[in-house]
């Protein structure tokens, strides 16, 4: 029974990752006009997902709890986690990104500081070479005087 797609059953013959590579490769130089599809980045934090409109499973507090209702709570507690892991490394990232625009807003301010410092030294620069000019421009019958 035939699959739809060529190239899936292709890389299924792969017999090593090294052979599925090679498959890939050669597709690739099979036609070097197209372009190569590079695959998006994925998401570095990805939500979890919201929890649902209506909760089925309720766990009461009855005293004749079933044998699933341990496995219900496991799945739960392990949902919360996930979302304080979550909420953890969002406030670690921006803390991390705040350090970083902070520490842009020094280097730039330190920058913006040497080149001004150095901006007034060429201005100063000038203006001496200039009034040397002007002094040498005198006649030699002022000095004289």
């Amino acid at each position: 029974m035939p699959r739809d797609d060529p190239i899936v059953e292709e890389e299924r013959r792969a017999h090593t990752a090294t052979d599925l590579i090679r498959m890939r490769l050669e597709r690739l130089q099979q036609n070097i006009q197209k372009p190569a599809p590079i695959p998006a980045r994925r998401a570095e934090l990805k939500p979890p997902r919201p929890p649902p409109e209506f909760v089925r499973n309720v766990v009461g507090s009855s005293a004749a709890a079933g044998s699933a209702e341990y496995h219900i709570y496991r799945i739960n507690r392990k949902k919360e986690q996930n979302r304080l892991d979550y909420i953890a490394k969002v406030a670690e990232k921006e803390e991390l990104d705040e350090e970083y625009r902070a520490h842009k807003r020094e280097v730039e301010r330190i920058e913006a500081e040497r080149t001004a410092k150095k901006r007034a030294k060429r201005m100063r620069r000038r203006e001496a070479a200039k009034r040397r000019k002007t002094v040498r421009n005198v006649p030699y019958s002022v000095w004289n005087l």
